[in-house]
């Protein structure tokens, strides 16, 4: 739910809310992907690739959680990866960005 709330916030570009939100979810559930696929969206918004690299490399080290609400596996599998490489991108470390971006096209299809 607070995922939701977020990227409502995001999209109303009140950014700061969000942030919040996602942060507070990521205290209280610190294992839980989601919070840190919006804090890594949170800092792409605001120009900040290296806290939004951190945050997506969580992600996917956390990976899919095991409860039955998480019904997206590309959601823990490819998403990740598409923010990682954006903020790459948004990093100037263009080659590292190609490169994860591959990997996201095999993630997104399963094949690994």
């Amino acid at each position: 739910m607070h995922r939701r709330l977020s990227l409502s916030l995001i999209a109303l570009e009140r950014l700061d809310e969000a942030h919040e939100v996602a942060a507070a979810a990521a205290e209280a559930v610190p294992d839980w992907a989601d919070s840190y696929l919006t804090l890594a969206e949170i800092a792409l918004e605001r120009g900040h690739p290296d806290v939004a690299i951190a945050h997506a490399e969580r992600a996917l080290e956390l990976g899919r959680p095991d409860a039955a609400v998480a019904t997206a596996p590309a959601w823990y599998t490819l998403h990740p990866r598409v923010l990682l490489a954006r903020a790459l991108r948004q990093a100037g470390r263009n080659e590292d960005a190609a490169q994860v971006a591959g990997e996201g096209l095999f993630a997104g299809f399963g094949a690994r």
